[in-house]
């Protein structure tokens, strides 16, 4: 998501009833937001009211995930 420009929102493991989910987030990308779980519905609340950032080029090594999670089937029979 990130390196397509999206945003990173991780639970705060601290707060997470079963924290390897988060914790395995945290350790692949560093998170712009990262709040307990009471808090995540006011953070994007807060994003979805930000500007959205410039488009950046999808990177050929995650085209064809991309495609799948658009729903272009045709994409994933390659």
């Amino acid at each position: 998501m990130r390196r397509c420009g999206g945003v990173a929102v991780v639970q705060d493991p601290l707060d997470a009833l079963a924290d390897e989910m988060p914790r395995r987030a945290l350790e692949v990308t560093s998170a712009d937001l990262c709040v307990p779980a009471s808090r995540l519905g006011d953070g994007l609340s807060d994003l979805v009211r930000e500007e959205p950032g410039r488009v950046l080029p999808i990177a050929p090594e995650i085209r064809l995930e991309v495609e799948i999670a658009l729903g272009n089937a045709s994409a994933a029979a390659v």
